[in-house]
């Protein structure tokens, strides 16, 4: 329901994404507006984005009426969408024009019902529309029109009436699963969206899954090269800190802000997350110490609301039971490594690298392991199922898990208990040790550098590092260990031609047990290397020689390569 939203006091932090969205109706209204692909991270907010959005039109703004729709998987036929669809844009185009948000609400009224009540409203237009759409559905017509007769009539009504429609249609990839009279006869009704989408005077904010908008829009159409694409990211950190805040104001919870600092890094501005930890927090209702916080996110995800949301999807995605062992092995492995593939996936679980088929059976067949048996055609199935529902994500390359710490808290978590048949209280006291340790890591000292793309960058790099190490006591061997393992991941790692305007940031970490190298650059320089197939065996066998641990990440931002060396000797701060 468009029209139920969230308290103003507690939407923030999208006032800038709000009144960029806002400007469609003006453009729709010369004609130049461009249909829009709204993604982002589950839990971000785009529903709620789009209510507002809705809710803006319809009582501020005269020149575009606004149409709200969620796309029902119950409705799995043409013919029963075709009928909410168009009798949901009646009723809210008829509430905009008498600009009564009641007859929007008036969910019981039939096709039928509105034919009558735009007759009632002389409102030629409506008439016109559900008139042919009524004809249409005594005659029989074949699905498929009585589909693109309702999908057209936003813009029928803009002909008639001179004001554009923003349509918004929430959860729109499950339109992809509907028939036209049989099961069997599916999947590519949705495209008869694509004039709508063309439209400049109607156009079509999109939300989804995003792998299968993706699948549907640049893969099995080329829908996409007319579609603006949004992407809406995380709260800011001052947005997040409010919104938390908010939610405590009318509560007895007492906490020191910093604690609060590590669970706002922790959810990455995602509100769904913010909400239901502070919830879970007012629910004890007295002064907090972040060991407290830390036990009530723990509790979150082993067995609260957020437990039970990823637990629905997993089970979505793997509704075999034999299967669920497998799959959650899987995540746990994507969780700690960026994988190209099946064989390089199980290079991972496997300490042998021989024919793909034979690691497998290997993987089958471990003893350790008996209940995780999983086939190739299992394999792939599970992780169609995982994008699908935003799980696991693929680049041009490799396999990774979606970016969201929650959930790899959440999948380590059942790892833990679920595979390694581990006693939830000794789970728990390991991962407050664990966190306890990172609170301690995040206050570490580091510094950090920016240099520019160009050759012999990894020159200014080594004397930075030379620098810091002497500034921390480090002793001349270790930081010469280091160097050499910097100048051989710039030399065989970091591409040296085309080095244009950009730069490299580096980031250089000393606590009392490590020093840790980050290279990062936003355009991407770095080779993404799964299993480091971009570095020589010589280099690799010299980077590792030289530190203790080499990770590669990667987002939609930038590529990061991170440099680990255990300190042997004792490390002090300077003075």
């Amino acid at each position: 329901m468009p029209f139920k939203t969230i308290s103003e006091n507690y939407f923030m932090g999208r006032a800038q994404e709000l009144q960029s969205l806002s400007r469609i109706a003006s453009e729709a209204a010369i004609g130049t507006a461009a249909s829009i692909f709204l993604s982002g991270q589950t839990g971000a907010g785009k529903t709620e984005l789009l209510r507002r959005l809705f809710a803006d039109l319809f009582h501020k703004h005269e020149d575009a009426a606004p149409f709200f729709y969620t796309v029902n998987p119950a409705l799995i036929s043409a013919r029963d969408l075709s009928n909410d669809y168009l009798s949901s844009f009646m009723r809210q185009r008829l509430a905009f024009q008498q600009k009564d948000l009641s007859l929007a609400l008036a969910d019981e009224l039939s096709v039928e019902d509105l034919m009558r009540l735009a007759e009632k409203l002389d409102s030629n237009w409506a008439v016109d529309i559900l008139g042919r759409y009524l004809q249409a559905r005594r005659a029989g017509t074949d699905p498929e029109k009585l589909f693109l007769s309702a999908i057209k009539a936003p813009h029928l009504s803009y002909f008639g009436t001179g004001v554009p429609v923003v349509v918004m249609i929430d959860n729109f990839h499950s339109i992809r699963g509907l028939y036209r009279s049989a099961l069997e006869d599916s999947d590519d009704l949705w495209m008869l969206f694509e004039d709508a989408l063309r439209s400049g005077h109607t156009p079509h904010l999109l939300t989804g899954s995003r792998h299968k908008l993706d699948e549907m829009f640049f893969e099995k159409t080329s829908f996409g090269s007319s579609l603006e694409l949004v992407y809406l990211s995380g709260l800011d950190n001052s947005a997040s800190l409010r919104l938390l805040s908010l939610f405590h104001d009318d509560s007895a919870v007492k906490t020191d802000d910093e604690h609060w600092a590590h669970f706002i890094d922790l959810f990455n501005g995602n509100p769904s997350y913010i909400k239901t930890f502070s919830q879970a927090a007012r629910r004890h209702g007295r002064n907090l110490a972040e060991n407290d916080l830390w036990k009530i996110y723990f509790r979150e995800i082993t067995s609260g609301k957020i437990y039970t949301t990823w637990m629905s999807r997993l089970k979505a995605c793997v509704p075999e039971l034999e299967l669920r062992k497998a799959s959650i092995e899987l995540l746990r492995h994507l969780s700690r490594h960026s994988v190209s593939g099946l064989s390089d996936l199980a290079k991972t679980i496997s300490v042998t690298r021989q024919d793909i088929d034979d690691i497998v059976d290997k993987y089958i067949s471990r003893p350790a392991l008996p209940s995780l048996s999983i086939s190739r055609q299992d394999f792939h199935s599970i992780l169609k199922a995982f994008r699908a529902h935003g799980i696991v994500e693929k680049t041009h390359s490799t396999f990774r898990l979606a970016e969201d710490r929650v959930m790899s808290d959440f999948i380590n978590a059942l790892y833990s208990r679920e595979v390694l048949d581990e006693p939830l209280d000794s789970i728990e006291e390991a991962f407050i040790r664990d966190k306890a340790k990172h609170s301690e890591e995040v206050n570490v000292p580091s510094f950090k550098l920016t240099i520019p793309a160009a050759p012999r960058a990894e020159i200014i790099a080594v004397k930075a590092l030379e620098q810091i190490a002497r500034n921390y006591n480090v002793s001349a061997e270790i930081t010469a260990k280091l160097q050499a393992a910097l100048i051989d991941l710039f030399v065989s790692v970091v591409k040296q031609e085309d080095h244009g305007n950009g730069s490299f940031q580096l980031k250089f970490e000393c606590s009392k047990e490590t020093f840790k190298m980050e290279i990062k650059t936003p355009d991407k320089r770095l080779i993404p290397p799964a299993s480091f197939e971009s570095i020589s065996d010589d280099h690799l066998h010299m980077i590792r020689k030289y530190v203790d641990d080499i990770r590669f990440e990667e987002t939609k931002d930038y590529s990061k390569i991170i440099l680990t060396k255990n300190l042997t000797e004792k490390v002090e701060s300077p003075g």
